[in-house]
């Protein structure tokens, strides 16, 4: 991001704000005008591209009452259920790996999910792991945004990182020796902190029924939204989070074609 900030900034008639939240899309007669910030600054535009996901956007920042009802119960039916968590492990010395993946079978994270499907974090989860600069940075999946048996609470965050280090030292024995400090991120922490429904950092999983032409809502496959100048070109577009900046290079062509026409 700290890139992309510099680099923006090089081109003309470019200004990159970083920590200016924004609270609402403004929209007069139908077409989007702009946006307001959380101080209270209301910046005009002709076009406003949003990167949030779909729910956020279009639920989230319009007003209620600008899109249809039908369109507004397609994008309230989007599958946004969080199932990934990551977990930060502060290590004293090298972990005797840089690179880790637990995933033995397709066996192993079918029965990995099979927990997150009833509300419970999986026992045998999935983990992706990397060191850098010092800690080691996990990707565990499953850990559902929604427990069915109550909140993440710190004994549920303390289980999950006891989990994940047993689970990693199984093939990386000395990591039980190295670990130092443990964060634990959850989904519900990336919706706190980052905005994302449900805490899906896909904006929207990638079913069959959420993906192509019908991503995010069937109808609405290209970029543009009910309202005039309101783009998407974040993971909730096509072609979806597993491709960065690809929706956002393939929004940015459809605005140019259109502000063209």
């Amino acid at each position: 991001l700290s890139n992309m900030v510099e680099v923006l900034a090089r081109l003309p008639g470019v200004e990159a704000r970083r920590g200016a939240r924004v609270v609402r899309i403004t929209v007069a007669n139908g077409r989007a005008t702009g946006v307001v910030l959380a101080s209270g600054e209301q910046i005009t535009a002709s076009v406003v591209a949003s990167s949030a996901d779909p729910r956020a956007t279009l639920l989230g920042l319009l007003e209620p009452g600008w899109l249809d009802p039908e369109f507004a119960r397609a994008v309230r039916g989007i599958k946004c259920r969080g199932v990934a968590a990551r977990v930060i492990l502060t290590v004293a010395r090298d972990p005797g790996f840089s690179t880790l993946a637990v995933a033995p079978s397709l066996e192993y994270l079918e029965r990995a999910y099979d927990d997150a499907k009833y509300g419970a974090m999986s026992r045998h989860p999935y983990l992706e792991a990397r060191v850098e600069d010092g800690r080691v940075v996990v990707h565990v999946q499953y850990a559902p945004y929604t427990l069915a048996d109550g909140a993440w609470d710190d004994a549920r965050r303390r289980a999950l990182g006891d989990l994940v280090v047993e689970g990693l030292a199984e093939h990386a024995p000395a990591l039980r020796q190295v670990v130092t400090g443990c964060e634990v991120i959850t989904p519900q922490d990336l919706a706190e902190r980052g905005g994302l429904t449900e805490g899906n950092a896909y904006h929207g999983e990638l079913t069959l029924d959420q993906v192509l032409f019908m991503r995010p809502v069937p109808g609405w496959s290209r970029y543009r939204t009910p309202i005039p100048g309101l783009y998407l070109c974040g993971a909730g577009s096509h072609p979806g989070g597993g491709i960065a900046g690809a929706a956002g290079r393939l929004a940015a062509r459809q605005i140019l074609k259109e502000v063209a026409e």
